[in-house]
């Protein structure tokens, strides 16, 4: 597969370990859930690929 949801699938699984979240969660992704789960907001973050720093959300399970 290739593409950028899939870029930013494998940036953020690498995010996780540096954040300490098991899953992260782009605002775009968290808008679409946001309402069947709780979700906590860790800031913006530069993502390699992607000129912009991404807001990123953390689920917790």
């Amino acid at each position: 597969m290739i593409g950028p949801a899939v870029n930013m699938a494998s940036r953020l699984e690498a995010l996780t370990k540096q954040l300490g979240r098991p899953v992260l969660l782009s605002r775009d992704f968290a808008e679409l859930v946001q309402p069947k789960f709780e979700l906590e907001r860790v800031g913006q973050h530069a993502v390699r690929g992607f000129s912009d720093p991404i807001e990123l959300f953390a689920y917790h399970g």
